[in-house]
């Protein structure tokens, strides 16, 4: 994928000198994995560019290990399919899966490799794993206690206040071009990046939708 290496050019600003540029392609799209993943789970300082990692010896393991706990997940969950309850994990993980595979080796990049429009279906996968388990702590053949389920469910009623606020939040942030634009500016990139890169540094210019 040649748009990678040019991301890669940018990031590091110097040939990368510990991955070859199959190994290079391949580090990006179990990032990218891992990061839609993060992302779902802790949804903070989203950007409509994120800065492409570089695959430096503490990053690489990161990515290596991450990926081989999701792997692993994905075989148990493969290897229990047939018990109940386990085939609709399954499901929700492959359903998240396939549905992000494409957006990293298809979908041509340009500036960033990821993007969060490109979790906006997949992670309705994750979200039905956590919907199933849920469901099943609650079912009459859960062993859990009254006080555990009635903890879950405070729990559940305070992530869904807690996604219903960021989402409000972002959504003010889309009505503000400039605002999404800042946020690159303060979590990610240097100064001269973004005046280099953002079309909002004319006066009068729009952004063009990430």
């Amino acid at each position: 994928i040649q748009p990678l290496s040019w991301a890669a050019t940018v990031a590091t600003e110097s040939p990368n000198e510990l991955l070859s540029s199959y190994a290079l392609e391949i580090f990006y799209a179990a990032y990218a994995v891992l990061f839609y993943l993060f992302k779902m789970i802790w949804p903070v300082k989203l950007s409509i560019i994120y800065p492409t990692p570089v695959p430096a010896w503490p990053m690489i393991v990161f990515v290596a290990l991450g990926t081989l706990a999701w792997m692993t997940l994905a075989v148990i969950l493969f290897l229990k399919r047939k018990k109940e309850g386990f085939s609709h994990y399954l499901f929700g993980f492959l359903f998240f899966l396939v549905m992000t595979i494409p957006a990293i080796f298809i979908i041509p990049f340009n500036v960033s490799i990821v993007f969060d429009r490109y979790a906006y279906i997949s992670s309705i996968g994750i979200f039905y794993m956590f919907a199933e388990g849920f469901w099943w702590v609650l079912s009459e053949n859960s062993r859990a206690s009254l006080k555990l389920k009635i903890g879950l469910c405070a729990i559940l009623a305070a992530i869904l206040l807690t996604f219903s606020y960021l989402t409000w939040q972002r959504c003010q942030d889309w009505d503000q071009g400039r605002i999404l634009w800042d946020a690159v500016k303060k979590y990610h990139f240097p100064v001269s990046f973004f005046y280099s890169h953002n079309p909002l540094s004319h006066k009068g210019g729009r952004p063009i939708a990430g």
